[in-house]
């Protein structure tokens, strides 16, 4: 055969081919979605007696991925140095000096061990076994939230330390601020909660924490929350005053003050000046932003109250003056919602936030345009270093402009002529002799 006969025969051949094909789906099933699963856990939950050189393994139902392995395990007490290795579907978990006897360890698998697709655990997986003593029946348990905030701090680190002899337990808080440290020993704990930032599972002056003492028998289950709070050792200042009216002032402080702290605006000294000459300018009361909206809250109200009092009093129309008064009652009984802002939990009205703010009322409306110098003392900040205060100077707001817009139109309860019947013809049409006009 000619090489020109066999070029167009292979070429006939791989048309053939072609033609004949048909899409078939690629090989394989439907892709994986779902996590790993535990199948067996060694030494079992709850054991007895674990040796000292003893491995916790713990055995998925497919492969897991190399990814966070080593930020996975959190082991407590921790008696001396953690050591994690992987299998092909298992993990490996032990102490370099072994396990301690008469301990009970806490083993915690976070839920970031994932398989090959990228399938991550849901839940943590907490193994717990004694080196000794009996487990005992025992859990602390409660919700950390940022004290600025009100809302859960995800990640949060606890450690509950056992006195005297400083063994200490810990656990991470969930995405909702929850923790839970079961089976400890019991004992008297001082619990610590802070945002691990350096990660080193100690609480540094900068990281936001807070503590609490518990004493745990054998059953006893503690609840608690701990609210989350840089420590601080400088008193609040004041850092501006601004008048949005002419009734009240608005100071700001460069730190925040705890509204929950018993007699927070008590102590609180207030001097406010008319500038040029400092002449004294009388003070009614210091208020908390919560509180001012509170009390105007009810100014509106008794104002709504006594205007329809006047309505029913004056004499205007019944139909009127009951839909009128039902309208401004219905206000009047109607609370009207305070100030909103951004990540405020819905009981910010029972249990208001911290706030950087003080309100003082004048007794009597500030001047319109003058400037004002405003000395506050006697501020105690949220972490309760007490000494705070300054000065500031503001202007006070200018009187409304007057609204010409409605200038030389009539007063609104005048009727105007009707100029559009000025020079009208009269009505032209004849009367019906059917009904002849009277006389």
């Amino acid at each position: 055969m000619r090489f020109r006969e066999f070029a167009a025969f292979g070429a006939a051949a791989v048309a053939v081919f072609f033609a004949c094909a048909r899409p078939y789906p690629p090989p394989g099933g439907e892709a994986d979605r779902l996590p790993p699963r535990v199948v067996s856990i060694t030494p079992a939950p709850l054991s007895v007696g674990v040796a000292r050189d003893e491995r916790v393994i713990i055995r998925f139902d497919e492969r897991i991925s190399e990814r966070g392995i080593r930020d996975a395990v959190v082991v407590s007490p921790l008696t001396s140095e953690l050591r994690v290795e992987r299998g092909r579907s298992e993990l490996r978990i032990w102490l370099r000096g072994g396990w301690e006897p008469d301990r009970i360890y806490h083993v915690v698998v976070q839920p970031v061990v994932q398989d090959l697709f990228g399938n991550l655990m849901t839940d943590p997986l907490e193994v717990v076994f004694s080196t000794g003593p009996e487990i005992p029946q025992t859990a602390v348990a409660g919700l950390v939230t940022d004290r600025l905030t009100g809302k859960p701090a995800a990640g949060a680190w606890i450690a509950a330390v056992r006195e005297p002899d400083s063994v200490a337990y810990g656990t991470l808080s969930d995405e909702e601020g929850l923790f839970a440290l079961r089976h400890l020993p019991p004992g008297v704990y001082r619990l610590r909660a802070f945002m691990d930032q350096n990660r080193d599972r100690q609480a540094n002056f900068r990281e936001a924490q807070d503590s609490a003492a518990i004493e745990l028998a054998d059953g006893d289950t503690a609840v608690l929350t701990l609210t989350l709070l840089v420590p601080d050792t400088t008193p609040a200042n004041v850092i501006r005053a601004e008048a949005p009216d002419s009734l009240h002032v608005r100071v700001h402080l460069d730190d925040h003050i705890d509204p929950a702290a018993p007699g927070v605006t008590a102590g609180v000294t207030v001097a406010l000046r008319l500038l040029p000459d400092s002449t004294p300018w009388p003070i009614e009361r210091v208020m908390l932003p919560h509180e001012f909206d509170e009390h105007q809250r009810r100014l509106r109200a008794t104002a709504d109250s006594a205007y329809a009092d006047s309505l029913a009093r004056s004499g205007v129309g019944q139909a009127a003056q009951d839909s009128a008064v039902r309208d401004v009652l219905t206000r009047a009984a109607t609370p009207r919602p305070g100030p909103t802002w951004s990540g405020a939990p819905s009981d910010s009205a029972a249990a208001p936030l911290p706030t950087r703010e003080l309100v003082v009322i004048p007794a009597r409306p500030l001047r319109a345009s003058a400037r004002y110098r405003i000395e506050l003392s006697g501020i105690v900040n949220i972490n309760g270093v007490r000494g705070g205060g300054g000065a500031a100077e503001f202007t006070a707001p200018a009187p409304p402009a007057p609204d010409t817009a409605r200038a030389g139109t009539p007063p609104p309860d005048t009727i105007p002529p009707d100029s559009a019947d000025a020079g009208a013809q009269r009505d032209t049409i004849p009367p019906d002799p059917a009904f002849p006009p009277r006389r």
